[in-house]
């Protein structure tokens, strides 16, 4: 499985490091880094990322591996493939430096670029059918001195869903920004919208985190995406450095369970150090006996101390489709479980599901905190009995 949790902080490191915290169970996990250390010329931007689950960009001819995008009459973009998991935070950024009245951004998109640098609808900027279709994305342009048009930022698909910008002046001559943009893919469980920031420098330009009526799955590509310099070819070159994106899940630290208990189910294999960090190392359960449907026949009780937290959260898979995965917490006050959500669980690839916690409910006086996990059958499986896979367990604070 990949490492889905991360103290939640922009490492600059140069050579990416991903660092586990073993004191605050937080793990940093670099989905993709891209530092254009090319020789240039068109067609470059091809390379793959093979320290980062081997993926390929594609791109439009004019942006190449040496971050350079002045090329001509440039315009178009570039994609990696990404499907971000309900339930995770994910952070994109990338320095571009420009002073360019033609934008340039980041963000993601429904569909991969065509790799046409001849082709208008090869850009975030335009979305239906055979097009890209730029979902959470903005813009940059800092040659126009109409405040208005230098930031522009879409929930998609497309320029559907504008997002208002807060105004700030970045005319001027040609600095290196730093763009970012946080997908919580957490804050809706459904899936069926979700929350993003977009940032410049560090600083929120849409007022902190809106939401974005798109479904998650929607989104299948990341990258970047530009208008290019002027109509004659000869405007001013846009410069990009430094494409991350990383997996931004834990905002703080997160305490992992001190022991657990199988309420339902039989276990495979199974000890407490499965789940008290993402290292792949997993228990695995499969389904007991149930007296009707409606019941999970796997639910898995874990206790813990974490008198700040603010999410349980789960990582898991399971054997096969056609499982819906519910978390519970235990509230002290009235000795019973409160349902805090459930999705469907995902078919032999990880995926993190991190609900909130009410801290006057779910936390006790003295810290402990008490969460429960089970999967029933709510669709067609391939095998029986099916199998579930549980990696990393624990309270977000």
């Amino acid at each position: 499985m990949n490492k889905k949790f991360k103290a939640r902080a922009i490492c600059w490191l140069a050579c990416c490091l991903i660092s586990a915290l073993a004191s605050s169970n937080a793990v940093s996990d670099t989905i993709y880094f891209e530092d254009f250390s090319g020789a240039g010329g068109q067609h470059t931007l091809t390379d793959s990322l093979e320290d980062f689950a081997g993926a390929t960009w594609v791109a439009n001819g004019f942006a190449t591996d040496d971050g350079n995008l002045y090329v001509g009459q440039a315009e178009g973009s570039a994609t990696l493939p990404f499907t971000p998991s309900i339930g995770t935070v994910y952070t994109l950024s990338l320095e571009v430096t420009t002073a360019s009245d033609r934008w340039f951004g980041i963000g993601f998109a429904e569909n991969a670029s065509t790799g046409d640098f001849n082709r208008p609808q090869d850009r975030f900027a335009q979305s239906g059918t055979n097009q890209i279709g730029g979902v959470s994305w903005f813009l940059l342009r800092p040659g126009t001195s109409n405040t208005a048009q230098q930031v522009e930022i879409f929930g998609g698909p497309g320029t559907d869903n504008v997002i208002p910008d807060d105004g700030t002046d970045f005319s001027g001559p040609a600095v290196t920004r730093t763009m970012q943009v946080i997908l919580d893919a957490a804050a809706d469980p459904t899936g069926n919208t979700f929350e993003a920031n977009f940032l410049i420098d560090g600083v929120s330009v849409s007022s902190g985190f809106q939401v974005v009526d798109v479904p998650v799955a929607s989104i299948t590509t990341v990258g970047f995406t530009f208008e290019g310099p002027d109509g004659s070819g000869t405007g001013p070159a846009i410069v990009v450095d430094n494409f991350m994106l990383e997996d931004d899940s834990v905002s703080g630290s997160s305490v992992p369970p001190d022991s657990f208990s199988v309420f339902r189910g039989i276990t495979v294999s199974a000890m407490l150090s499965d789940f008290t960090s993402s290292d792949d190392q997993t228990g695995q359960f499969n389904p007991g006996f149930t007296i009707n449907n409606t019941e999970a026949p796997v639910w898995l009780i874990f206790d813990g101390n974490a008198s700040a937290a603010t999410e349980f959260f789960v990582e898991s898979q399971a054997g096969t489709p056609g499982l819906t995965l519910t978390i519970e917490a235990f509230a002290w006050a009235t000795s019973s479980y409160d349902e805090l959500g459930s999705l469907d669980e995902t078919f032999n690839t990880d995926s993190v599901f991190a609900v909130p916690v009410t801290a006057a409910d779910h936390v006790d006086s003295d810290g402990s905190v008490r969460g429960r996990v089970g999967w029933r059958q709510t669709g067609f499986t391939i095998n029986f009995p099916w199998e579930v896979r549980v990696d990393n367990v624990g309270w977000n604070q």
